[in-house]
């Protein structure tokens, strides 16, 4: 049976995790020089106004920040878990 590592191990791992996930993610905004955090409003913004209409599974959405054209990719979950993955300026 494989040895299981402490729970506390596995939440620093996850929390890593989610770190390099996020610098990959806003990578392309932070080179724009864009605010990451005003772009994370206007996503979750958009998101949030798509509701229950949101489709499960991959889908696409675009934003204005700071004058700029945010294109971004989301996978909703089927627990309702939505995703953000690559963010392209333009």
């Amino acid at each position: 049976m494989k040895k299981q590592m402490p729970l506390a191990s596995r939440e620093r791992r996850l929390d890593k995790a989610r770190i390099c996930a996020t610098r990959h993610t806003f990578r392309h905004v932070e080179e724009a020089g864009i605010d990451t955090q005003a772009a994370e409003n206007a996503i979750r913004n958009d998101l949030a106004g798509k509701g229950a209409s949101l489709p499960q599974g991959r889908t696409t959405g675009q934003v204005y920040v700071q004058g700029r054209v945010l294109q971004y990719n989301a996978y909703k979950f089927l627990d309702g878990t939505i995703n953000v993955g690559r963010i392209t300026v333009h």
